[in-house]
């Protein structure tokens, strides 16, 4: 009898032991979890230079070859080569510039899962895409299509001079060009980004944009972290190499995505 009530008693003291190291573990692991989530925003703190201005030498050296290959030859014969230079290099590291510190638009919830997929997507970064549609909605972009101007100019295949528009409705007007063409054909974000680019390059203008983007106060609130390389630093650094640019006269495609989607004049279209 006595050694039935041992047993049952040294029974419960290990389940009690067991259940103890559990919720201790348990603790632990959300210890772990909340100190790598705050090493990560320290990660990607703007004190680190790697963080972003490995990204910012890049792009001077992309600058500084773009310029020697359309100073080299006929800018008709170096198209296919600077077209590449732009939708290939210049892009992606004007991308990762601007989506250093960039907030997701997806909700995320409160879960330990989520917390630590929320720190990677930074690493990540959002695509720059989703800042220039709320810099596009934020500024009224759709009001300033809808201006008789716009329409006319649209419907009768005429461009609006430069002095009757600032840099921010040059900004808006290509961001709803980009959109009308490739949104009907499901592009991807980063093919409507790579268009862009070749737009502020097509009209000199890549440079003024991004001087528009980091003046809007109310953007870096709703899209930005304090840290980020446009909030903290103001892409001083990546806006001076673009300037470089504003000299370039080039009329490069801003269609290449949408080149599978055209039908060759003659052709006859099937009837099924």
């Amino acid at each position: 009898m006595l050694f039935c009530l041992w047993y049952y008693q040294r029974q419960v003291l290990r389940r009690e032991g067991i259940e103890l190291l559990s919720k201790t573990l348990l603790m632990f692991q959300v210890i772990v979890i909340n100190s790598l989530r705050m090493l990560g925003c320290q990660w990607q703190s703007p004190d680190k230079a790697p963080t972003f201005m490995c990204h910012v030498r890049r792009l001077e050296e992309v600058v500084d070859n773009f310029i020697r290959v359309y100073n080299s030859s006929k800018p008709d014969d170096a198209q296919d080569v600077l077209l590449d230079m732009v939708r290939k290099k210049l892009s992606l590291h004007l991308r990762i510039l601007l989506s250093h510190g960039l907030r997701s638009t997806k909700k995320e919830s409160l879960s330990l899962v989520s917390c630590a997929s929320k720190n990677r997507y930074h690493v990540k970064g959002a695509h720059p895409w989703t800042m220039l549609t709320e810099f596009y909605t934020l500024q009224h972009g759709k009001s300033f299509t809808e201006q008789p101007q716009y329409q006319l100019s649209q419907s009768f295949g005429l461009r609006i001079q430069r002095q009757s528009i600032n840099n921010k409705q040059s900004l808006l007007s290509c961001i709803h060009k980009v959109r009308e063409s490739h949104e009907p054909f499901k592009r991807s974000s980063n093919a409507k980004f790579k268009a862009l680019i070749i737009h502020g390059v097509n009209e000199g203008v890549l440079g003024q944009w991004l001087r528009v983007l980091t003046h809007c106060d109310t953007l870096h609130q709703q899209v930005y972290e304090p840290w980020s390389y446009m909030t903290k630093h103001g892409f001083s650094e990546a806006i001076k190499i673009l300037d470089r640019l504003s000299q370039v006269k080039l009329d490069l495609p801003t269609d290449v995505a949408l080149k599978m989607f055209y039908v060759p004049e003659g052709t006859e279209t099937p009837i099924y």
